[in-house]
């Protein structure tokens, strides 16, 4: 092959000849007009910035030099993009290609000029720049294989997927010109066999700001980005998807509030881009069928550069939970057929279409926690408690603030001891995860946290007595025992009562009658009624 390269007026192309493969076959003859006149001709009329122009003619003599070159139709500028030349085959037929320039905007339209250097022919022809666009998902990566932006689907060798998880996604658009305006449609399958899948979107880097660090930011490969590429610094609200004003149409029968009055959206943040400015979310819609059901978000956008233009999102992995759609009912419960988010309808037309997939089976389920402690209300200072979860979780992670756990890290119960004074709070958390082959054991996890005040506590006032102890006496007296008291914590004392002598001062004194065991009492009293009481036998 002879491979011949020019420089352009913008950018640059690659042309090439290749007269070894020998004359157009018939099916590479779709190219002819059947005309006996010189002929040239693109194999399509439309073209994204970026991609390779077929070019084939004929009728023209064997064997000639034939002069190629791509010019704008409107003659502006004049001088068109650098020729080159071809040779033609014995049946004066040739063919080559030439690579689009991403500086070419959407619309314009390019013609092809052909010149035989021999035969004084002539031929030219026409065909149409259109905008370039590509939609990329992220791998998130697996304990084998690292993060990375990806056509292809999501997988359980490439990602690890959890409920509750925004898959990142970025949309490329090239060759639109600066200060064009242009639209699209996200559309995300909603229900899949009835089960939610995605069922919103939020940033784009919600959940998966490590994994897009680690596959080389926005800009990533192996998927190659445009050229310009750049982070993403212009941000656009997304609607409150729980507000059915911000859809037109039918509301579905399992729409967010129907299914739960109380539903919790995480985030969902903003939506990012570069090289334009955003100019209005439109009203969303749902479509398809009640089983599997697209929601439909119309974006409008104009640019504001040459280049290209990148927006991104994330999509979120409808959880099944209390707090969302219920257990049973999110993205890891999907059976049967690969769910899909899409970007449709570029500019109104229809085409152009980009879809990327997440294979069923691919979405981790995190275990269901419900975050149990004893009491459930408030807590005393100083005091030890105990919370669980149910168990069957692959690990256990605790964590108290405001107390110290006492004992149980690692499992689904533990006890913790209050640190924090009247008036805190402590917060106890836990980070449950169920362990996917392949994948880490902190990726497929539930959080449940509960917030418990801490309040002065009425404690019980302490009775304190001495030890048993024996007298010996000649002769009955009286006999007089130290060591006895009565305290309490919160100042609540009310009475110290001795029952079997008198109490003065620490000494319960009593006269015994005869030789025998007697039994001295103290009883503490606070003015909330809690008593405590305490004895001491002297022989």
């Amino acid at each position: 092959m002879i491979l011949v390269s020019f420089c352009l007026l913008a950018g640059s192309a690659v042309f090439s000849a290749d007269p070894g493969q020998g004359p157009l076959s018939p099916l590479q003859q779709s190219f002819s007009n059947s005309q006996a006149s010189a002929w040239v001709k693109a194999d399509s009329q439309v073209y994204p910035a970026g991609s390779q122009v077929g070019i084939g003619g004929g009728n023209f003599n064997a064997g000639e030099t034939i002069t190629l070159q791509v010019v704008h139709a409107d003659g502006s500028p004049s001088t068109g993009y650098s020729p080159w030349t071809v040779t033609s085959f014995s049946d004066g037929s040739f063919r080559s290609s030439w690579e689009l320039p991403t500086v070419e905007t959407s619309g314009e339209v390019l013609q092809i000029n052909a010149s035989g250097s021999s035969s004084g022919l002539y031929a030219q022809s026409s065909f149409m720049a259109a905008p370039s666009l590509n939609l990329d998902q992220l791998h998130n990566g697996t304990m084998s294989s690292s993060p990375e932006w990806a056509n292809g689907n999501i997988n359980t060798t490439n990602s690890c997927y959890s409920e509750g998880n925004s898959v990142p996604f970025r949309y490329f658009v090239a060759g639109t010109g600066a200060g064009t305006q242009h639209s699209f449609v996200i559309s995300m399958e909603w229900t899949k066999g009835g089960v939610h899948a995605y069922d919103y979107v939020t940033e784009y880097d919600q959940s998966e700001a490590a994994a897009i660090a680690a596959a080389g930011g926005p800009c990533g490969s192996p998927t190659t980005p445009p050229g310009d590429c750049a982070t993403p610094v212009g941000s656009y609200p997304w609607p409150d998807f729980l507000l059915t004003s911000n859809y037109t149409g039918s509301i579905p029968s399992d729409f967010f509030t129907t299914v739960n009055p109380l539903f919790v959206l995480d985030g969902p943040g903003d939506l990012l881009f570069y090289n334009a400015t955003i100019d209005s979310i439109g009203k969303m819609y749902f479509g398809g069928t009640p089983s599997d059901r697209t929601l439909n978000i119309p974006v409008y956008f104009t640019t504001t550069a040459t280049g290209s233009v990148g927006i991104f999102w994330g999509g979120h992995l409808a959880s099944g939970t209390s707090s969302s759609w219920g257990a049973g009912n999110g993205s890891a419960s999907v059976g049967g057929a690969p769910y899909h988010m899409r970007v449709i309808d570029f500019d109104g037309g229809g085409g152009a279409n980009q879809d990327r997939s997440i294979q069923n089976g691919s979405v981790c389920l995190p275990p269901a926690i419900s975050l149990s402690c004893t009491p459930s209300d408030t807590l005393c200072e100083d005091s030890t408690y105990s919370c669980s979860v149910a168990s069957g979780a692959g690990s256990y992670l605790w964590t108290v603030s405001g107390g110290t756990i006492a004992s149980g890290q690692g499992t689904n119960s533990i006890t913790y001891t209050v640190t924090a004074s009247a008036g805190g709070i402590v917060t106890v958390a836990v980070t449950a995860c169920n362990v996917a082959s392949g994948c880490s054991t902190s990726f497929c996890c539930a959080v449940d946290t509960v917030n418990l005040a801490v309040e002065v506590c009425n404690l019980c006032p302490v009775a304190s007595c001495p030890g048993d102890t024996s007298i010996y006496l000649c002769s009955p007296q009286q006999i007089c025992i130290p060591g006895f008291s009565c305290s309490d914590a919160n100042g609540n004392l009310v009475s110290c009562t001795a029952v079997g002598g008198t109490l003065t001062g620490s000494d319960i004194c009593f006269t015994p009658t005869t030789s025998g065991v007697y039994t001295l009492k103290l009883i503490a009293l606070d003015g909330d009624g809690c008593a405590d009481t305490c004895e001491t036998q002297v022989t």
